[in-house]
């Protein structure tokens, strides 16, 4: 019992560890990615409120290569577990192993995005306002509505903001960035573990995630999954594509949660296939 709880404050320790040095390397980012946003919107004059920071912080690139490595990185162990006889007993089944690792991972996910939208909140708390810009006339949304229906010759855009003025609430304009970041990165997670899982190797499980990183970045014309995860402020002008692209993460987090159980019940039975291989021989 006492090496237990060695063991668990050992593995407590290192997680906070991880926590401190995620926060560090977060805190500069997040300062010099909204100092950037305020950089590149000087000319234009136009008001930048929180929401437009949380929204940057999520947004491609940032998202895809360096919010799902440094994820990845916090809850390595739960990613590279793999359940031993001892446990299996315990759980039942390697089924029930995949069902509470799956928890696990949209309940850490979540929280990281928690904290990557806590940290935006208070490095962005003197660079940018903490008011409502959104259903402002000088924010920017309207300043992109207008460049959008100046460039097709209509008024439709401007006509979208000022009817979906109600929907442009800051609880729903973070939770919605904040649900859709938790299901991209609990599918990243997802897929590491799977890949994980199938080869016996951790490392082959993140190559795999960088890999589909590497491809939502630079694929204009092709996308896996982080792209999905950002909501433009086109998309807030129109929620047809907010609307497809939650729907999608939904079914590729559907897809991942089915194809794993199915991984960890073949390793389930390929570990009694080899128990029944060692009594024979015995």
């Amino acid at each position: 019992m006492k090496k237990e709880w060695l063991e668990l404050k050992h593995d407590g320790a290192r997680a906070m560890v991880r926590i401190v040095l995620v926060l560090l390397f977060l805190l500069p980012v997040c300062y010099f990615r909204t100092d950037y946003l305020l950089y590149e919107t000087a000319r234009k004059q136009v008001e930048l409120g929180i929401m437009d920071g949380i929204i940057t912080i999520f947004g491609e690139p940032f998202a895809a290569i360096l919010l799902a490595p440094l994820f990845l990185y916090l809850i390595q162990e739960i990613v590279s577990f793999d359940a031993n006889e001892q446990i299996t007993l315990r759980y039942g089944s390697r089924s029930s192993i995949w069902a509470a690792k799956v928890k696990k991972i949209f309940v850490h996910a979540f929280l990281f995005t928690c904290m990557v939208t806590a940290v935006e909140a208070v490095v962005g708390a003197p660079l940018l306002d903490y008011q409502n810009t959104w259903t402002s006339p000088g924010g920017m949304l309207h300043l992109i509505a207008s460049a959008m229906d100046a460039q097709q010759g209509s008024s439709h855009m401007l006509t979208a903001w000022e009817q979906n003025q109600a929907f442009y609430h800051p609880i729903v304009i973070i939770g919605l960035t904040m649900i859709f970041g938790t299901l991209g990165l609990s599918s990243a997670a997802m897929a590491a573990s799977i890949v994980s899982a199938l080869t016996n190797r951790a490392i082959v499980g993140y190559f795999v995630v960088l890999l589909i990183c590497l491809i939502d970045v630079f694929s204009r014309s092709f996308s896996l999954l982080f792209r999905q995860t950002i909501i433009t402020h086109a998309e807030w002008l129109s929620f047809t594509g907010l609307f497809w692209n939650g729907l999608y993460l939904l079914g590729i987090c559907a897809v991942l949660i089915m194809v794993g159980r199915s991984a960890w019940e073949r390793k389930e039975y390929l570990f009694a296939k080899d128990k029944e291989t060692v009594g024979d021989l015995r």
